[in-house]
């Protein structure tokens, strides 16, 4: 009823539907109360009548069931004919035999009652049928269609019998279906007149709220925000119509604030259109010019690294064929020479590595740091083993990054502090990390929200002072003379592009002659989708 009530479209009938309802159930619950109320009062009167009736029965038959006089009582019995309702009569000794019965001829033949006999088998299932009814009868709530009353008459404190009186409950159904008919027609009335009611009452109500929703219906449609609701009252929906209609004030007003701001919004989004065609030509330009200036590297590198290797290959056949001839000095300039290529070589080389690193775009992926670091370190095999050096690693993460450059970072770290060790202690590398969460980190970048890992590779070398620190990460950046550390400069600017690219961080701590140590703090997880790329050009 109450979705029936929602689907009325007008708040008129609505309003009607609802009091209709509200006075039905009403009416239906009083009507229910009434009837249950009834109908349980004449069920106690019954029980009441025929709780009297076994009382002068039981009292009208002590002498015959003293003298064991049947057809008297029998006889006493039959004066119960008078009552249309009764099912049977029934006169039991105190073991269960019985002694007197009447039971109507109208009777249905089905019904269960006591059996006539002296047997134990006949005596035992007649106290049990009267265990039974005496269980119905104290049955809490319980509503059977028949009802039954059970009477002991005592004689000197004793049960010399016990009278069962059984009856039908048709007077209680049929005052009942009296009383449905005559609520079924007072509460069409009812309803009936609460219909005409609530018309009258109504209108004042529904009036301007249908006035309103017709005002609203025309703004809605044609936008005419300089109507105005008429307002019939000053209570709520009076109320609900003086902010309707200052509403309407407030709209017409800031649609011509809103047309202001429209046209100065074209006139900068004309402006920025213009501002971003010309960014758009000079991005063009920039992106033309890094271009021309990367393969002008690579023809330039491969133009200088062909007469190096030249020079190398004639060094190695004029030290082969006449060595001896050119003597000592010969041969010493002409290790130098070869030197000094193989130096430059190692310099392009690195170049050609930075610049790979600050122009090439490539999607991330997951990479297992454990497998990246054991690829570096079989890289280095021979120089760690040359220095007599170890290299101890702990568990590290996977971690979203480029493989390539990834490995690339951790090699230049563990050559790093390889090669700078110091002269009388074999160096030791030890590389270990830790989980930082979100907020603890300082890293730029979105971590995808996996948090940060902080990767730290620790060695003893000699060290440096740590006012140097930003310096070391600088490309051409040497703290040491090239005499005593080989080196081009350029091994920490690469970790620290390939670092930033990541969205990561380096930082460096050290101590003169005990040791340095790089935190590389990573995040775990990268945007989706997320490429690294750089069109920056530092050299």
């Amino acid at each position: 009823m109450v979705a029936r009530v929602l689907y009325i479209r007008s708040i008129k009938g609505k309003l009607t539907a609802a009091m209709m309802a509200v006075i039905g159930i009403v009416l239906i619950l009083v009507t229910l109360a009434f009837v249950v109320n009834e109908a349980l009062m004449f069920r106690q009167a019954i029980r009441r009548e025929l709780q009297i009736l076994a009382n002068i029965i039981g009292l009208n038959t002590t002498a015959a069931i003293i003298f064991g006089d049947k057809k008297s009582t029998e006889a006493t019995l039959a004066g119960l004919a008078a009552r249309p309702n009764l099912l049977g009569a029934y006169l039991l000794t105190p073991d269960g035999e019985l002694f007197a019965e009447y039971v109507p001829v109208a009777a249905n033949a089905e019904r269960r009652t006591f059996t006539a006999g002296d047997k134990p088998q006949q005596l035992k299932g007649n106290m049990a049928f009267l265990a039974e009814i005496e269980q119905d009868i104290k049955g809490v709530g319980k509503w059977d269609r028949d009802l039954e009353v059970v009477e002991r008459i005592m004689l000197d404190n004793q049960v010399i019998g016990i009278v069962v009186l059984q009856s039908d409950l048709r007077e209680i159904f049929a005052r009942l279906n009296w009383f449905f008919v005559l609520v079924l027609i007072i509460t069409v009335f009812a309803l009936g007149v609460a219909f005409l009611l609530s018309g009258m009452m109504l209108r004042p109500i529904s009036g301007p709220i249908l006035d309103l929703a017709s005002t609203m219906r025309r703004v809605s449609e044609n936008k005419e925000y300089g109507l105005r609701a008429r307002q019939r009252s000053d209570d709520e929906i009076g109320q609900l119509i003086d902010g309707f209609n200052d509403m309407l004030a407030l709209i017409q007003q800031r649609d011509a604030e809103l047309e202001l701001r429209r046209q100065h919004r074209e006139a900068e989004l004309a402006e920025r259109k213009r501002a971003e065609n010309r960014l758009r030509v000079s991005a063009a330009k920039l992106e033309q010019t890094n271009n021309e200036l990367k393969n002008f590297l690579l023809v330039a590198s491969h133009d200088l690294q062909e007469p190096l290797r030249k020079v190398m290959a004639f060094g190695d056949q004029v030290k082969t064929k006449y060595g001896k001839q050119i003597g000592d000095k010969g041969r010493d300039y002409l290790e130098r020479m070869q030197n000094a290529a193989g130096g430059m070589q190692v310099l392009i080389n690195d170049l050609l590595t930075f610049t790979r690193v600050t122009t090439r775009a490539q999607a991330f992926m997951p990479v297992d740091l454990n497998a990246v670091v054991q690829d570096a370190i079989s890289d280095l095999e021979v120089r760690i083993t040359q220095a007599n050096g170890r290299v101890d690693v702990g568990a590290l993460p996977t971690i979203d990054g480029d493989p390539p450059q990834m490995r690339q970072l951790f090699q230049n770290l563990i050559d790093n502090a390889v090669k700078f060790h110091r002269k009388d202690d074999a160096p030791i590398v030890k590389i270990h990390s830790e989980f930082i969460r979100d907020n603890e980190g300082e890293a730029n970048g979105d971590s995808g929200n996996g948090g940060f890992c902080q990767i730290t590779i620790a060695d003893n070398g000699v060290g440096f002072d740590e006012k140097y620190a930003d310096r070391v990460f600088g490309v051409f950046q040497r703290l040491h003379g090239r005499s005593e550390y080989r080196g081009t400069g350029i091994g920490l600017a690469v970790c620290r592009k390939v670092v930033e690219l990541h969205g990561g961080t380096i930082t460096v701590k050290s101590i003169p002659g005990q040791g340095t140590a790089f935190m590389v703090l990573l995040p775990m997880r990268q945007p989706e989708g997320e490429l690294w790329i750089s069109t920056e050009n530092e050299l």
